[in-house]
């Protein structure tokens, strides 16, 4: 009889330690809060995972019941797709209720097998959450506010719906039911706020809204269900179409736009070989070794699909010498002042022609169309055709020592008392600025159109520089 007792009372010990080691998620969530690591979890398969917050999901094969893992410094071997064997003890979240599991360890057991594989369970917005599960005093689940229905904290589930984007880590997503889902992801994913319409999977868990507890879809994958993805072409490049060889000008574009909010990138191509880099900047700056048309246009591309690109029209440029290509716009021919032509005279010996200005030591300029600009001692600007005759003149309030100069758009510049003038091509003036000096230098245009000039000052003995536009 004693014999029969003691192997009784083994066979009982056996029995329960085998209980102990066939722990699963529904035992540990009916207990209280427990000590001591009494909860022991075996080849549990990870639903779910964030390294960086020091926590994952586990559930059971039957998919009716999951539950969160706590770990600080978690082991970036616990992934989606593995099993893993935990030790802790379970605990309550004392702000959203959710019960979980504070493990000492926290270890992959190991990849699953495909027909291991936890599959999302479908549902509506309405059962996201559900009632209470085993509240036995500090034991179960406790469930959202106000619902009905299984609990499913911890579960994997998908959902689906309208897409409103919240900020740049949580969105809602409406199924129509009354009812908007809040769904948050790990920082750095990316969202847009163009999505229409989302199925969303992820691990429902719950929180704290101000006294009711509302579910939560931790995200873990979202499809994006929106029209084709497309982008718009980009816009004309606008710039200077004159611009002086070897100086760098700027050329922007309209931006682009992607219909999934992906970044937009451009490219512009400057119709002498060369492309600038690929920049999500609408404008780039580029300096023309050779004269001669050149056709500038931009391609646009989706920064997540480069195959989706456009390329704008083309904006025609003519890289010049000089402003405006004129043989002779201003004083000793260019920006330098170097006195240097590029042209060859084959005329050989004495004057063509000659024709009296007035008396004044202002020299000459000459237009594209051949127009010869002079100012003089008659306080006047005149203007002769190629052949030396007349063309106009127009009185000035001043004798002149200035040189005019000759814009990109054909306008005259030259100074006078006190004045800078600007005429147009039949003479016209067009407006004169007042300076507090004697304007005796010739001006000077630069690249984007602004004469430049120097002015004199009686009884002062300096010089001072301005700049019109």
């Amino acid at each position: 009889m004693k014999l029969r007792m003691s192997i009784l009372c083994l066979s009982l010990l056996i029995a329960s330690a085998c209980a102990g080691s066939a722990m699963d998620i529904k035992d540990v969530k009916a207990l209280a809060d427990t000590s001591g690591g009494a909860v022991t979890l075996t080849g549990k398969v990870v639903t779910y995972a964030n390294a960086a917050d020091g926590f994952f999901y586990i559930e059971e094969n039957s998919r009716n019941i999951g539950i969160r893992v706590k770990k600080a410094s978690l082991d970036l071997s616990i992934a989606v797709g593995v099993k893993a064997n935990i030790i802790g003890d379970v605990k309550t979240d004392l702000i959203s209720k959710e019960r979980y599991i504070d493990a000492t360890t926290a270890v992959a057991a190991g990849p699953i097998v495909p027909e291991d594989a936890i599959k999302p369970i479908g549902m509506g917005n309405n059962a996201l959450g559900g009632g209470d599960w085993s509240v036995v005093g500090a034991g179960g689940q406790q469930g959202v506010s106000n619902a009905s229905g299984l609990n499913n904290i911890g579960l994997l589930v998908t959902t689906w719906g309208q897409f409103h984007q919240v900020n740049e880590t949580s969105f809602t997503v409406d199924d129509g039911a009354g009812l908007n889902i809040l769904c948050t992801v790990p920082s750095g994913t990316f969202l847009s706020s163009t999505w229409q319409y989302v199925m969303v999977t992820g691990i429902v868990s719950m929180y704290d809204a101000g006294g009711s507890y509302k579910p939560v879809l931790l995200v873990r994958e979202t499809a994006v269900n929106t029209p084709l993805e497309v982008i718009s072409a980009p816009g004309t490049p606008s710039g200077n179409v004159s611009p002086l060889l070897l100086l760098s000008y700027g050329y922007t574009t309209s931006a682009a736009t992607c219909t999934q909010g992906h970044p937009i990138e451009y490219s512009f191509t400057w119709g002498d070989g060369t492309s600038s880099a690929w920049s999500t900047s609408a404008t780039a700056f580029h300096a023309w070794s050779s004269v001669g048309a050149k056709s500038v246009t931009v391609t646009a591309r989706c920064s997540s699909n480069h195959s989706l690109a456009l390329t704008s029209s083309a904006l025609v440029v003519t890289p010049v010498s000089s402003v405006a290509n004129n043989p002779w716009p201003m004083f000793r021919h260019d920006l330098s002042h170097s006195g240097v032509s590029p042209y060859h005279d084959p005329i050989l010996g004495g004057p063509v022609w000659a024709t009296f200005t007035g008396n004044g030591y202002s020299s000459t300029t000459i237009a594209a169309d051949g127009t010869i600009y002079v100012g003089g001692g008659s306080m006047t600007i005149r203007a002769l055709n190629a052949d030396g005759t007349a063309k106009w003149s127009t009185a000035m309030n001043s004798s002149t020592r200035s040189t005019p100069a000759i814009g990109s758009d054909g306008r005259v510049y030259i100074g006078g008392n006190g004045r800078l003038y600007a005429f147009n091509s039949a003479g016209v003036q067009k407006w004169y600025y007042t300076v507090s000096g004697d304007v005796t230098s010739s001006p000077s245009i630069g690249p984007d159109g602004a004469v430049y000039i120097s002015m004199l000052r009686v009884g002062d003995f300096s010089t001072h520089f301005g700049r019109v536009q």
